[in-house]
């Protein structure tokens, strides 16, 4: 089970790897250059884009490690031996679009306040990482808040942890100093600043590069820089969030980047 934002993010990819860079180039590029493979011209696009130089014996390696796993299969295309992407090495590499559910919210928050004996130390840490988990933040010691319906999650893993008996569930209206609770656990005035600056890259490198070779992997790199971002929105109701609020216009920009691909 993955707990907390901390430890999502160290999982976080910020760059396509190179095995998705040449299926990217496999499935977008090389149809456009008549199939034509040129592991120079590759190792070109590669410096380019990454920064890096590969060795032909690399990428020859990457490819037939491609072929072996069928993410791409060799084909004869204008009496030239090439690759072509197989449904799976397209599946692979497909932009992946996001869909943030948002519930109507009842206009409660949830207070969770733990008072567990010392003794019972690897309970608290255990229940304090399934807090964390599911969108609670620590407002004060031992005090956590989240406008979230999930006192029943709770209350069930208290009581498999034999610590119910030390844990206050109660739900209230309002929040003191809210706004300075709600920076406070989510930093949500950041995020909506990442968002806002992903937005304007994206559409700016979008305009510059999308009818260029390097394009479908530099889409690639682009979706991976939105994924901390979203990784790290806190999904709050929306009563709650700064407005307006870019998560919906980023996924937007992203559909237009996946459909431009196409």
């Amino acid at each position: 089970m993955k707990i907390g934002n901390t430890e999502l993010m160290s999982k976080v990819k910020t760059m396509p790897t190179l095995k998705e860079i040449l299926l990217i180039y496999v499935g977008y590029i090389l149809p456009r250059q008549k199939h034509d493979l040129h592991h120079a011209e590759l190792q070109k696009l590669l410096k380019k884009v990454t920064g890096k130089k590969y060795s032909v014996g690399t990428l020859r390696k990457e490819l037939s490690l491609a072929t072996h796993c069928k993410f791409v299969e060799p084909q004869l295309k204008y009496q030239r031996r090439t690759y072509a992407l197989t449904d799976r090495g397209r599946m692979a590499i497909a932009i992946a679009l996001p869909k943030h559910k948002t519930e109507p919210w009842d206009g409660k928050w949830r207070i969770v306040a733990l008072a567990v004996p010392s003794k019972d130390r690897a309970s608290t840490i255990k229940i304090t990482k399934l807090l964390q988990a599911i969108g609670f933040r620590k407002l004060l010691k031992n005090i956590y808040i989240s406008p979230n319906q999930s006192a029943a999650l709770i209350e069930r893993a208290a009581t498999e942890l034999g610590i119910r008996q030390h844990i206050l569930i109660s739900k209230s209206t309002s929040i003191e100093r809210q706004n300075i609770a709600l920076q406070r656990g989510w930093d949500v005035r950041t995020i909506k600043q990442e968002y806002e600056t992903f937005i304007k890259s994206a559409k700016r490198q979008m305009r510059h590069h999308c009818h260029k070779p390097e394009w479908p992997i530099i889409a690639k790199r682009i979706e991976y820089q939105f994924t901390p971002i979203y990784m790290r929105d806190p999904n709050l109701p929306a009563e709650l969030l700064p407005h307006p609020w870019p998560a919906q216009e980023a996924i937007k920009v992203l559909k237009e980047i996946a459909r431009s691909l196409k």
